[in-house]
């Protein structure tokens, strides 16, 4: 489990990195990061899985920002449900 401690307890999230799970290792490591308190809730408490735990980082990359395709297209961007 994460060791990440909030509010709402200890993080129900599974840890990737230095004990803390994907989202709250991100959190730590970007400088400019701001929880969405709604959002966060969800993902300590285990009702959401944050969609860098399953989409590969080209796909985040795609999701937020598309993908070049030298022909001008964009790569079709992934949905996250």
């Amino acid at each position: 489990m994460c060791s990440f401690l909030t509010e709402w307890g200890r993080c129900q999230q599974e840890s990737r990195r230095d004990g803390l799970c994907l989202y709250h290792y991100q959190s730590t490591v970007d400088e400019d990061f701001v929880h969405d308190r709604f959002y966060h809730r969800k993902v300590v408490l285990g009702i959401l899985e944050p969609s860098s735990e399953v989409l590969s980082s080209t796909e985040v990359d795609a999701l937020f920002r598309g993908r070049p395709r030298n022909d001008g297209r964009r790569l079709d961007h992934y949905t996250a449900l």
